[in-house]
């Protein structure tokens, strides 16, 4: 099933999910608590909606499941953007393991409330990907929800953090373990190994979504010089509404630079003559900081903050015509 498919499924089995959606977050900071902008509605909001819908105050595992999924596809059904790379980025990104903490400046700033990337040659068919704000202690995490064609699957929770990818899972799972230990009737018990391995599932993953929220990513789609972006509010008699798309959005990632990633790789495997220091450079990513260590006085200070850029600086042909200095184009 395609992300548009899944999406019509899920409204046909929670007809009243996306009205429900809108009036938590017409009551957004005035009836009920705020939350980030960056998190289009918390999981305990489609918790709620789901109860509602079920006419049950406490879901059973097998329901919670719905949560995840209508989360994922209540917050993509506003832009509707499905990401396709080229198909050297792409390898060449999940081949590019982050190391060291995640930049989590970087990942709040996804393209749009919830992404769906294409993965041709994962497992699955793709997934999508959003950024949860937990209700009761405001814990900010990354929420993937895998397209397996026939069914949605989510993946473990990515809690953000000064820490690596196999931390943040290491404390989803001990999250889990209370949460299980807290309501052992409803929940089971979680096995100590039953995440043993996801931060190498997951870590490619990451790797995709960084490319989308790091500088200057290479993004194409039908209309010259437009981006992804969050959707934007049309006034009505009821107030600021958001309305859906027509259909999906496709956004072309690095045809530029796969290109030269397919260039430079071919021209390494067949060409007998290449000089010895020609070499491949492998893919990594780079991290720094921009604006003034110093406030300036003559400079209003909302235009002086510091911002943490990341680049991913892809694989190249070191001591070639197909060198370029920042890797991004």
């Amino acid at each position: 099933m395609t992300p548009n498919e899944h999406l019509t499924a899920i409204s046909r089995r929670f007809p009243n999910a996306w009205k429900q959606a809108d009036t938590f977050r017409q009551a957004r900071g005035k009836e009920i608590s705020d939350w980030p902008a960056w998190c289009f509605l918390p999981m305990g909001g489609w918790y709620a909606v789901v109860s509602s819908h079920l006419e049950k105050d406490r879901l059973g595992l097998g329901e919670v499941l719905y949560i995840a999924q209508l989360a994922a596809l209540g917050a993509w059904r506003y832009t509707q953007g499905i990401y396709r790379f080229h198909p050297e980025l792409y390898a060449a990104l999940v081949d590019t393991e982050p190391s060291g903490e995640l930049p989590v400046d970087v990942l709040l700033r996804l393209p749009e409330w919830c992404v769906y990337i294409e993965a041709p040659a994962a497992s699955y068919n793709g997934f999508f990907a959003f950024l949860e704000s937990d209700t009761n202690d405001k814990r900010m995490e990354l929420r993937i929800v895998f397209n397996f064609g026939d069914r949605l699957g989510s993946g473990p929770p990515i809690h953000l953090g000064p820490w690596t990818v196999t931390e943040a899972i290491d404390r989803a799972q001990r999250e889990a373990q209370a949460v299980a230990a807290q309501h052992p009737q409803l929940i089971p018990a979680l096995p100590a190994n039953a995440m043993e391995g996801a931060d190498k599932f997951m870590s490619p993953v990451v790797s995709l979504l960084l490319y989308l929220c790091a500088d200057g990513p290479n993004i194409s789609g039908p209309e010259p010089e437009i981006r992804p972006r969050h959707p934007r509010p049309v006034k009505t008699e009821r107030g600021w509404r958001f309305f859906p798309p027509p259909k999906p959005r496709i956004w072309q990632i690095g045809k530029e630079i796969g290109e030269t990633l397919w260039k430079a790789a071919g021209w390494t495997s067949t060409n007998s003559n290449a000089p010895r220091r020609a070499h491949i450079r492998r893919a990594h990513w780079h991290g720094y900081w921009t604006g003034p260590r110093k406030p300036k006085l003559d400079v209003p200070i909302e235009q002086q903050q510091r911002r943490f850029s990341y680049r991913w600086l892809h694989p190249m042909l070191v001591s070639s015509s197909e060198d370029t200095e920042d890797g991004d184009e």
